[in-house]
């Protein structure tokens, strides 16, 4: 008589659980990497916005932390003077009063943990810090 043997079969459904064990991490894995992906967007689009607020660093002094839920943010504005050279023409540099402004997006309650997102721009001072 052909066919399995009852050990031949044991392990071949013990060869298919674990192919299929590892299909099924792999999908979870795309599947937590997908909602990973979308959650630093939505950061993002976060940051970008409080970045746009304000024109110049001083607006950013007036609300240091904001919430949009299920966001939270901190700015953090640090005066750095620019230099702004012209090598067209043989003109001293000139010193542009301006801060690095820098957003930090947490998950609303998690403003101890690590950022998901960060977003660093430059703004010039209305009026010497």
């Amino acid at each position: 008589m052909r066919g399995f043997t009852l050990l031949e079969a044991l392990i071949a459904i013990a060869i298919a659980a674990l192919a299929l064990g590892a299909l099924a991490r792999a999908a979870g894995q795309g599947a937590r990497t997908a909602a990973e992906v979308a959650d630093r967007q939505q950061a993002a689009m976060v940051a970008r916005a409080v970045v746009s607020t304000g024109t110049f660093a001083e607006d950013y002094l007036a609300a240091p932390e904001g919430e949009s839920p299920p966001w939270a943010w901190r700015v953090r504005v640090t005066p750095q003077p620019a230099v702004l050279a012209d090598a067209a023409h043989s003109q001293p540099d000139q010193t542009l009063p301006a801060a690095r402004v820098l957003v930090e997006v947490f998950r609303l309650g998690e403003r101890d943990a690590e950022p998901v997102w960060v977003l660093s721009a430059w703004k010039p001072y209305r009026t010497a810090p």
